[in-house]
Order: structure tokens, then C-alpha cells, then sequence
């Protein structure tokens, strides 16, 4: 065999062990980039033919983004790239129309719908074409509000004067009226012309409004102020009117035969590498490759608890209705999700009516207990637990009268013993097998069977979720209104209206050197009508306990009697004896919650160990940390500069923070979330992964836990209670 046999017969042996594979398709070519000028898509989006995929989280821009964006436009930055998907007549995925633009009435088809870009485009539209106000959110933690902007025309043609310098904010209502009623008449076409001020939403038809302003000037011809105006004005047309004009914007159009899991992954991978999205959004675009439409779902859910919970629970939110499906599908199923990412269609199919009528029958039972506002319910963890039951037991089970009673037991008990701070493993998901076990006849669960508080901690509770539970505890017990002599159950039928108001006032109680965290605390506290509340003001009991007596008609006895109905002795406050009156009303706060929780309250728990377990935090505080606060699973580090409060990266957010003391709170806690500055971890929690500014130690914690510091607040790094806002700054 000679050497070139040799060499074939290598070369056949080796191609006879190559693997066989099948080899990967060439990726269709299933996008282009398109270039559009400003003007035309702004057209196109006015008259409903560019909209928003619903899988797409809700408009969230504060005024600072908007006005960069005009900046950017104004100075030929680069708008960005949006991506649309192209829908050939034949959407594959829901949709809805951009913030500000008013449905097309004839039910138009969308040529286009916006999967990345939401918010540029949204605030280019309502800065640049929209006849309405601007929706805008606050930075510093604030209720949305609206504006109009206006531009000053001899000011931004010049180069030495920054372009945001020249932008006029203007705040409205949601009609466009400005709420400042003596400030500029800016909506004046004269006021526009005399003194160069153009509304930016009128910027297509800047020539137009140029002319009209030029006839102006022909019948003020001796103004000293016409030829600065002009020339101006020709400036503006030259130089800010054609930034516009020609901008143009560079626009990814992904094709109508691209498959809805290829836009299902784009839109997942796009969004959360920079973590803007919740995992409610991605879950979304998780379900939609089957055509299915969870935000239309999320949508009638809100509903439903806004109609059909009379508004109590109208703060729950998608993430919640999500994990109370997962945890019924566990438990009702027997399977085992970690996480709603996991939860499969089907599954969620299965579960959400129930779920849906779950949230419905506690907000029942939350009603019997006398919750009747959002600002007492209890921690949305519980309430979210609550429902779970409610939705594995169904309609009869749940009706059941001593099924009820074990629940409002549980309830009660994780409320006062604050056992439950997250929704993970050891939080309340993992005690519902055992609390379903105890309504089948088992042994309760340990938050109930371990049950035990402290007068300390009653004590020193000055809000969150004891102090909700005591108000609706004295509603179940029948308190008065001191003034109208009703229940207050029946009063707030009357008007609607209440109250948590001090019983020994504040201005009373300080002029009387009583300290804060006395006055403050929840044996100071009764729900009372609006209007008693108003005659209390600052006055000593004794005083106001009288007038309140000539000014409704009512004898002594009948307001001694209110006084006693929120555990008071009437002549202790009569007397203006402080000490006594909260001595009185430990003890009646003692007795109820005793009755209620089956448990017991004791003179003192371990003070030195819940000292050192609260304050252990001091160890992990970052560099600069002058204070401390822990609540509910959180711990807030802070320190102050001036007037200026910092929160320091490293400080942790409780798992959720309702109810909080405003709805401002919760919108500043989301804006950190879709803005990355905190991300959740495994236990639910969140961690701060940057430092962020908050208007005062208050709002820090309410952001943070949904309350005020429970206990003795704020701490220093060696575990002293400090005031901050009296702290000497750094």
C-alpha cells in the first residue's frame, strides 16, 4: 500500500466521524430603518395612525426630561431611535393611544405601534402639538400635575443664554387653566405678541403666528419694544422654527411578518437591561406571543376594585394581583413558583377570576371590621394574603362564620405583631398553608398561636399599621363623635368624612411641655367627624369639652359618654390630666386587643434585645450616615447637608409601602423603581443603588416603609434617638 492509498483512506475516515448538524437559516430581513421628520410623526400620531403597544408601562416623565428633550431639538442633539412595529392594517397586539391624544372616534387602525420610545415621543407630542396640558410627575415625590410651556423669543435666539433659560413653565390645572390666577395672561395673543412669548405647542404653526404678530406691530409702530420684538421674531423663524422643522428622526420599523415571540423577545431583552420596566410589564410581553392580553385584564381589575370594593382597594397593585394568583395557583395546584415570571398562562388563566373575587370578599370582610378608607386598610402583604384564602376556599367557604372569625384573627394578629414584612419564602405566602390548615381544624398558625405584644410597643406606636388597626378597633367598638354625639360608623354615613385627630391637642400639649413622642402617640389618637375636629383646634380638653357642649346642645353626661366610647375616663380629661387620660386608654387599647387576638400584652418584651436588634444596622450604614431608621424590613440611612436630606445608597425598602401616609409617596417609590435607583431583591425587598434627595426625614421613611418611624424614629450611629430636622447638619 503506497503512501497516497495511506493518505485517502485517512481523509475518508476522518469526514465519516465529522458530526452532522443542521445548519442555522439566514435571519430574515424582517426590519428597516425608516427617517421621518419631527413634524410628520407628531401628524401621524395626532390622528391615531402612530399608537402605543398596550404592552407598554404608563407615561411617566417629569417636566426636567421634557425640557431637556426640547433642549436637545432646539441644539440638533440626537433624538434617538424608536422602534415601531408595523402593523399592515392587521395589529397583532393590543394598543392605545398616546398620553394627550384624544381617540380617533372612526376606531383607526394604526399604521404603526411604538415598542420602544414611549416617552420621548409622548413628551415631544404633548410639549409640541397637543391642545391639552401637559401631564407631568414630580421629581422630588409629588402628585402628577400639569403645565404649558411657552418660550421666550428675544431670549432663546441669543448665544449666551442657556436654551432651558428660556423656557417658561407655566402650572395648570387639568383643564390648562393656570392655577397662578395673578401671574402673566400668557393664553393672550397681545400679551404673545408685545412680549415675544410663543406656546411651544403651536410650533407647526409658528409662520402664522409670526404674521399675526407682524400686524400687530403695524398698529404699534412708537413701541419701544417693536424693533427688539421683530428682529427677534426673524431670528427665531431662522434659527429655533428650522431646528424643528428639519429634525428628523431615524426609526426602526420591525416588519408585520415579524412573529410575536420575535417582538416578545425584543421588547423583554430592550427593557430590562436597563432595568425600566416591572416584572408585571415583562410579563406581558411573556403572555402576548399567545395573544393574550394581560393589560387589558389589568385594566378590568383596577376596575372591579374601584367599582366593586366601593374604592377601598383601588391601591393594589398589578404586581400584588399578580402574586396572589401565583400563590393560589401554588396552593390550590400544588406547584412551586418562586416568582410571577414563572407563573405559565394557563396557570394564571386558571386563577385570576377567583383571585379577582377573592380581592372582592376581603374587601368585605375589611368592611365589616370597620375599614372603611384606604388610609386604615392593613399592610397590602396581609390584605394580598386575605384574598389568597379567600380565593382557594370560593364563594361558600368564604362565607362560612367561623372561617371569617379564624381570618380576622390572623389579620389582626399580623397587623399588631408586625411579623409579616415581605411576601417571600418565610413572609406571609408561606404561612397560608397553615392558616388554611387551621380553618380546616388544624392548630393556628404561629402568628396566632404566638401572638404576644407590649404596652411599650402600643405605647410608643405613633402610626402604620397598630395605629390603623386601633382606629377601626374603636369603630368596632362603637366610639362617638364627641361633638355629634353619633357612632362614628353612622357619622361617616352622614358626610363621608374623618379625622385621626390628637385627643389632648398638639399646640395644647406643647405649650404644656409634653414631649412629641407622647402627644404624638396612638393613646393620644380617636377618630372624630370633621367638623368636631375644627371646634377641638388647639384647645385644652376642658375648654373644648365645654364649648363643644353649647355649640351641639348636648348635656355633660351625653359627652362624658363619647369620651368613654374611645376608652377615655371623662374626668381625667376633664381635668387636663394627660398622664391619667393615657394610663386609662393603655388600658382599654390592652383589653381590645387581647379580645381580638386571643393573645396577651405584656408589661415589657426584651427592651435591651429589641434595642440591639433594631439598631444592629449602625454596623452596615454607608459612609456619611448621620441617622437611622427601621420599620417594617426597611432601614433608611440619611444624612443632611443645610437644609438638604439625603437617602445613602445601601439603605433598603420594605417590600411594599401601603398604605402610605400619601399617594405622593408611593409615585416617588415607583419612579425610583422603573428608574433603576431600586432594585428588588430576592426577599422582595428593594435596595437604594444610589443616593437620592427627599424633602424632609418624613417623606424618607414614608417612601421607604409607607410610614413614620414606629417606636423611639430616628436614631444616630451609636443608637441615640435624634431629631434630624433639629440635628446639626454636616
Amino acid at each position: 500500500m503506497n503512501a497516497r492509498t495511506n493518505c485517502v483512506g485517512l481523509i475518508q475516515e476522518l469526514e465519516g466521524s465529522v458530526m452532522q448538524y443542521t445548519r442555522r437559516e439566514p435571519p430574515k430581513q424582517n426590519k428597516e430603518m425608516r427617517t421621518l421628520s419631527l413634524f410628520d410623526l407628531l401628524y401621524d400620531i395626532k390622528r391615531s395612525e402612530v399608537q402605543l403597544a398596550n404592552l407598554q408601562r404608563e407615561w411617566c416623565w417629569p417636566v426636567e426630561n421634557i425640557l431637556a428633550l426640547i433642549e436637545s431639538i432646539i441644539e440638533n442633539q440626537p433624538f434617538g431611535n424608536p422602534v415601531f412595529y408595523e402593523t399592515a392594517g392587521r395589529p397583532k397586539i393590543a394598543y392605545r393611544t398616546l398620553e394627550g391624544v384624544d381617540p380617533d372616534p372612526s376606531g383607526l387602525v394604526p399604521s404603526y405601534l411604538i415598542l420602544d420610545g414611549q416617552q420621548r415621543l409622548t413628551a415631544a407630542y404633548q410639549a409640541l402639538a397637543s391642545e391639552r396640558p401637559i401631564k407631568v410627575v414630580k421629581n422630588t415625590g409629588g402628585r402628577a400635575h400639569y403645565c404649558r410651556l411657552f418660550i421666550d423669543v428675544r431670549k432663546v435666539v441669543r448665544a449666551d443664554i442657556p436654551v432651558l433659560d428660556t423656557i417658561i413653565v407655566v402650572a395648570t390645572d387639568h383643564t390648562g387653566r393656570p392655577l397662578n390666577r395673578k401671574g402673566p395672561d400668557y393664553d393672550s395673543l397681545e400679551y404673545q405678541y408685545r412680549h415675544g412669548v410663543f406656546p411651544l405647542n403651536k410650533i407647526s404653526d409658528f409662520p402664522a403666528w409670526q404674521r399675526s404678530a407682524q400686524e400687530f406691530w403695524t398698529q404699534n409702530f412708537t413701541d419701544d419694544n417693536r424693533a427688539l420684538i421683530l428682529t427677534s421674531m426673524a431670528d427665531f423663524g431662522e434659527v429655533v422654527y428650522q431646528s424643528f422643522r428639519s429634525c428628523t428622526i431615524f426609526v426602526n420599523i420591525m416588519k408585520h411578518n415579524v412573529t410575536l415571540a420575535e417582538i416578545a423577545k425584543y421588547y423583554e431583552k430592550s427593557n430590562s437591561i436597563a432595568l425600566r420596566l416591572t416584572s408585571f410589564h415583562l410579563l406581558i410581553a411573556r403572555y402576548f406571543p399567545s395573544g393574550y392580553d394581560l393589560a387589558k385584564d389589568w385594566a378590568a381589575f383596577k376596575e372591579r376594585m374601584k367599582k366593586d370594593t366601593h374604592g377601598l382597594l383601588s391601591t393594589i397593585t398589578d404586581k400584588q394581583m399578580m402574586h396572589a394568583n401565583m400563590v393560589v395557583s401554588n396552593l390550590r395546584d400544588r406547584h412551586s413558583f418562586k416568582d410571577i415570571l414563572d407563573l405559565p398562562l394557563e396557570n394564571y388563566q386558571a386563577t385570576k377570576q377567583s383571585v379577582v373575587d377573592g380581592f372582592i370578599e376581603a374587601s368585605r370582610l375589611l368592611i365589616e371590621l370597620c375599614v372603611f378608607k384606604n388610609r386604615l386598610l392593613p399592610q397590602t402583604i396581609l390584605v394580598t394574603g386575605v384574598a389568597t384564602i379567600f380565593a382557594i376556599l370560593g364563594p361558600t367557604r368564604s362565607k362560612d362564620v367561623t372561617t371569617r372569625r379564624k381570618i380576622t384573627r390572623w389579620l389582626h394578629c399580623c397587623m399588631i405583631g408586625a411579623v409579616h414584612r415581605k411576601n417571600g419564602g418565610t413572609g406571609v405566602a408561606a404561612e397560608l398553608p397553615d392558616l388554611l390548615d387551621w380553618i380546616d381544624g388544624g392548630r393556628p398558625p404561629a402568628s396566632v398561636r404566638d401572638f404576644v405584644t407590649s404596652k411599650g410597643a402600643i405605647a410608643s406606636t405613633r402610626s402604620g399599621p397598630l395605629l390603623n388597626y386601633l382606629m377601626a378597633a374603636g369603630l368596632r367598638a362603637k366610639a362617638c363623635d364627641f361633638g355629634t354625639v353619633n357612632e362614628m360608623t353612622v357619622q361617616l354615613l352622614l358626610d363621608g368624612k374623618f379625622d385621626i385627630h390628637h385627643v389632648v391637642p398638639k399646640a395644647f400639649s406643647v405649650k404644656q411641655g409634653i414631649p412629641e413622642e407622647k402627644y404624638d402617640s396612638v393613646l393620644n389618637k380617636a377618630i372624630l367627624s370633621t367638623k368636631t375636629n375644627s371646634i377641638i383646634s388647639g384647645s385644652a380638653p376642658s375648654s373644648y369639652l365645654a364649648y363643644l357642649e353649647q355649640k351641639f346642645g348636648t348635656t355633660g353626661e351625653q359627652v362624658d359618654a363619647t369620651v368613654a366610647s374611645h376608652g377615655f375616663d371623662p374626668a381625667l380629661l376633664r381635668a387636663d390630666n394627660f398622664a391619667g387620660s393615657m394610663a386609662s386608654r393603655l388600658d382599654y387599647y390592652c383589653k381590645i386587643i387581647e379580645a381580638e387576638t386571643g393573645g396577651i400584652v405584656v408589661e415589657a418584651i426584651a427592651e435591651d434585645e429589641m434595642e440591639q436588634a433594631q439598631f444592629g444596622d449602625a454596623i452596615d450604614a454607608p459612609e456619611g450616615t448621620q441617622f437611622i431608621a427601621s420599620a417594617r424590613g426597611g432601614v433608611a440611612y440619611m444624612k443632611r447637608n443645610g437644609d438638604q436630606f439625603f437617602v445613602l445608597k445601601g439603605s433598603i425598602a420594605s417590600s411594599d409601602c401601603q398604605p402610605s401616609t400619601d399617594a405622593c409617596y408611593l409615585q416617588r417609590r415607583e419612579e425610583l423603581m422603573e428608574g433603576g435607583a431600586l432594585v428588588q431583591m430576592t426577599d422582595d425587598r428593594w435596595s437604594l443603588e444610589q443616593d437620592i434627595d427627599v424633602a424632609s426625614p418624613s417623606a424618607a421613611f414614608s417612601i421607604f416603609a409607607g410610614q413614620k418611624p414606629n417606636g423611639k424614629g430616628w436614631k444616630d450611629l451609636d443608637g441615640s434617638q435624634v431629631n434630624p430636622l433639629t440635628a446639626k447638619a454636616a
